[in-house]
């Protein structure tokens, strides 16, 4: 039983890492938008990578435990922006 539980923990935590935001922009964009908008793809996810890189240097940036939450359950930067700014306003750390 004991083993059991080990592996299905373990086969959740490994399907938790394959929704990180991608690594390669361009190749993400190029399998996830068409020929017309991948160029806005690219342009989106550069924008919002940098602008969750500069929130953590900022002295009340991003907490740690919002930043792997959002960066494991989101598969594009864009949308772990989104996430990392809806768990900021519930807790209170940014103006609604």
């Amino acid at each position: 039983m004991t083993t059991l539980l080990i592996t299905l923990a373990l086969a959740g935590i490994a399907s938790l890492a394959h929704a990180t935001p991608p690594s390669d922009i361009r190749n993400y964009c190029s399998v996830h938008r068409s020929d017309q908008s991948r160029w806005m793809c690219e342009q989106e996810e550069r924008d919002a990578k940098e602008r969750l890189y500069r929130q953590v240097d900022l002295p009340r940036g991003i907490p740690p435990d919002v930043w792997y939450y959002c960066g494991t359950v989101y598969s594009s930067w864009r949308d772990m922006e989104l996430c990392a700014r809806d768990e900021l306003r519930s807790r209170g750390l940014l103006a609604q």
